[in-house]
């Protein structure tokens, strides 16, 4: 297949240039939904080992302002190529908990899963096992952008570790699951020998206790990603939490997300 499958049109790049110019007064609002036709080209068939997920081939996509490829990894002896980690686009449906065949997929009755009642959204998977490797979304160069909120939701695959077969919750108190957005920032205008590059991290837990299991779209604050004379370079999510194995840590690190809204600042 061939890449330029998965880059958005350059139409879509062009309306979101961006330059180095002084930051104007006023932010305009744009919310990525994952809903443009060239995301919905990008959704595997199938959910699990499809061929755009599962192949060489690079799998990236990208709204104009907002840049993501997915990481690789070779199988080696295991016969393919594996979607390693990153956010995948979906549409897929499950009407009941499973396991990973149904990777892609969210639990509900309703005829499409996004947040909203849209169709599409995006399934992220990673967790940083000490590596620092997990894949970023990039903003394009020159532009100036604070992350304002987005809506995330357990995948059906997930959940399928917090309930048994017989549909009895199996999480303990104290057990939880969390998402965090680890954001990368550049001041505004750099000062000669002070901090020009910061770091900030913001948290929403799936998981917490038996009591608290998100199992629709829920809001999530980013604001606290922002900081004053600082603008987003980069980000990455990271699925932790403390439910473990002999092996570590063994809740499956997915997790879906629609309609993040981000501000720009106008030219």
């Amino acid at each position: 297949m061939k890449k330029s499958l998965f880059i958005i049109a350059a139409a879509a790049a062009i309306l979101a240039s961006c330059t180095h110019d002084p930051i104007p007064e006023g932010y305009e609002t744009r919310t990525l939904d994952f809903e443009d036709d060239s995301f919905s080209a990008l959704i595997d068939s199938p959910q699990y080992f499809g061929p755009l997920l599962y192949s060489q081939d690079e799998y990236s996509w990208s709204d104009g302002t907002i840049s993501h490829t997915n990481r690789k990894a070779d199988w080696g002896e295991y016969g393919g190529w594996a979607w390693d980690s990153g956010a995948a686009i979906s549409n897929y449906t499950s009407k009941t908990y499973g396991d990973y065949k149904i990777q892609l997929s969210v639990a509900t009755e309703a005829a499409k899963g996004g947040h909203d009642g849209s169709s599409n959204f995006a399934v992220w998977y990673g967790h940083d096992w000490g590596s620092g490797e997990l894949p970023v979304f990039t903003v394009k160069n020159g532009c100036h952008v604070q992350l304002k909120e987005m809506y995330v939701n357990n995948t059906a695959y997930g959940l399928s570790n917090c309930y048994d077969e017989e549909g009895k919750c199996i999480i303990a108190d104290g057990q939880v699951i969390s998402v965090e957005l680890n954001a990368t920032l550049e001041r505004d205008f750099p000062m000669d020998g002070g901090i020009n590059v910061a770091t900030k991290t913001v948290t929403f837990n799936l998981v917490d206790g038996p009591s608290k299991i998100i199992k629709e779209w829920s809001k999530w604050d980013l604001s606290g990603a922002n900081l004053d004379g600082f603008h987003l370079v980069s980000f990455y999510f990271n699925v932790t939490g403390n439910i473990e194995d002999s092996f570590g840590f063994s809740y499956p690190a997915y997790f879906a997300f629609d309609d993040l809204c981000y501000e720009i600042a106008n030219k």
